[in-house]
């Protein structure tokens, strides 16, 4: 009757171990593949961002063209709208107005 049951407790012990390792083996087979997964996924990140960061550029260059534009067709040199938040250092043609 103990042999038996030491037979039983050995069977689930060997069993258990070959589970564990069968397990080890399929996480080890698939870290690089989630490697080059994250990697993909940060690099599609970092074109998202460098995207949004030209969009913004365009955007606020466009938006400086067009209140020149403005500023000059009216001939006030001043716009009502507060221009202090806009960095003008790379466009030495405009500058900033006194606001009333």
């Amino acid at each position: 009757m103990a042999d038996q049951s030491f037979d039983a407790a050995r069977v689930t012990r060997e069993q258990q171990s070959r589970i564990a390792a069968s397990a080890a083996i399929g996480f080890n087979a698939i870290k690089p593949m989630m490697q080059f997964q994250v990697s993909l996924l940060r690099l599609w990140a970092d074109n998202i961002e460098a995207l949004a960061k030209d969009y913004e550029k365009g955007l606020v260059k466009s938006t400086l063209a067009a209140e020149h534009q403005w500023q000059q067709q009216r001939g006030a040199g001043c716009s009502r709208r507060d221009s202090s938040r806009v960095d003008l250092g790379q466009y030495p043609a405009l500058k900033r107005c006194d606001l009333v």
